[in-house]
C-alpha cells in the first residue's frame, strides 16, 4: 500500500500554526521568594521597642519605576528591621529611618548611537538608591547613638526586555541592595553604638 503524501502547502500551514501557538503561549509568572534574614544572627539592642519610620519621598519623579518592583525597597527595609533587630532592653528606643528609597529608569543610546527600540543593544538603564539610618534615643527623646548605611545599584536592560524580565531585574536589585544595607549596618552598629548591643 502506498502512503499518500500531503500537499506541501498543508505541511507548511501546519508548521506555521504550531509555531504561532508556541510564540503566543504566555510565559509563566515568575515567583519571587520573600526576603528572609532569619538565618542570620539577631542584632540584640538594649531597647524595649523598635520603630520603622518611612521618610523617603513618595512623590513620583520622571522615570520613576518603583511601582514595578515586586518587593519594594521600603518593604525590604521593614523586613530587615523586623527579622534582624531584636528589642531586649528596658529603656531608650530604636528608630529605623528610611531616608531614601528611589528607583528610576532612563532610555539610553546603544553602541551605534541609535535608540534601541528594536535592536539588541541596551535600551533602558535603571538606577536605585536606598539610605537607612538607625537611631537610639534616650527616654527624653535625645539621640544617643546612630548608624547609617547606603546602597546604590545601576543596571542595564536589553531592548527586548519583557515585563516579567523587568520584574526579575528589580527583584535582584532589591535583594542585593538590602544585602548591602545589612552588611554595612552591622559593621556600623558595632562601630558606633556598641554600648547598646546585648
Amino acid at each position: 500500500m502506498v502512503a499518500k503524501r500531503l500537499p506541501i502547502f498543508l505541511v507548511m500551514l501546519a508548521a506555521m500554526v504550531g509555531l504561532a501557538a508556541c510564540e503566543s503561549a504566555p510565559r509563566a509568572v515568575p515567583h519571587f521568594a520573600p526576603l528572609n534574614f532569619t538565618g542570620e544572627p539577631p542584632i540584640n539592642l538594649d531597647v524595649p521597642s523598635i520603630q520603622v519610620i518611612d521618610r523617603a519621598s513618595a512623590a513620583p519623579v520622571p522615570g520613576d519605576v518603583r511601582q514595578f518592583f515586586p518587593i519594594s525597597l521600603t518593604e525590604a527595609v521593614r523586613t530587615w528591621a523586623r527579622q534582624r533587630l531584636h528589642a531586649v532592653g528596658s529603656q531608650n528606643i530604636a528608630r529605623v529611618i528610611i531616608e531614601s528609597a528611589a528607583a528610576t529608569g532612563k532610555r539610553i543610546e546603544n553602541a551605534q548611537g541609535m535608540r534601541g527600540f528594536f535592536g539588541s543593544g541596551p535600551a533602558e538603564q535603571y538606577q536605585a538608591e536606598l539610605r537607612v539610618r538607625l537611631e537610639i534615643r534616650n527616654d527624653r527623646g535625645f539621640q544617643a547613638a546612630a548608624a547609617s548605611a547606603m546602597a546604590v545599584r545601576t543596571t542595564t536592560a536589553q531592548a527586548n526586555v519583557t515585563p516579567a524580565d523587568q520584574k526579575e531585574i528589580f527583584y535582584k536589585m532589591t535583594k542585593e541592595m538590602i544585602g548591602d544595607i545589612d552588611g554595612e549596618m552591622v559593621k556600623n552598629i558595632h562601630t558606633f553604638m556598641p554600648r547598646y548591643l546585648r
